[in-house]
């Protein structure tokens, strides 16, 4: 945990479905108790942490609220000057 009392992952690691896992892990839940408690559905959490699709960020903000992390721990940095996923300088 960090010092804010919430549990942080260090960047550039694990990808953010497995960053998922971790955290779901730590609070001892099943995928169901987190679909429940973050207002998402089971299929969601299964394709989140299979890295199956991208994860949206009203589903991120969610799971940050739920599990007590930063959307820093679940997606990945972006640097400036490097291109983004359309190909434009950031």
């Amino acid at each position: 945990m960090n010092d804010k009392g919430k549990y942080s992952i260090s960047p550039g690691g694990p990808t953010p479905g497995t960053t998922v896992r971790v955290f779901r892990a730590a609070h001892r839940w099943s995928q169901g108790r987190l679909a429940e408690e973050a207002g998402l559905t089971v299929p969601t959490i299964s394709r989140i942490e299979n890295g199956i699709g991208q994860m949206n960020m009203t589903t991120a903000r969610k799971l940050c609220a739920t599990l007590g992390c930063e959307l820093e721990d679940l997606l990945p940095p972006v640097y400036p000057g490097c291109p983004d996923e359309r190909g434009h300088d950031g």
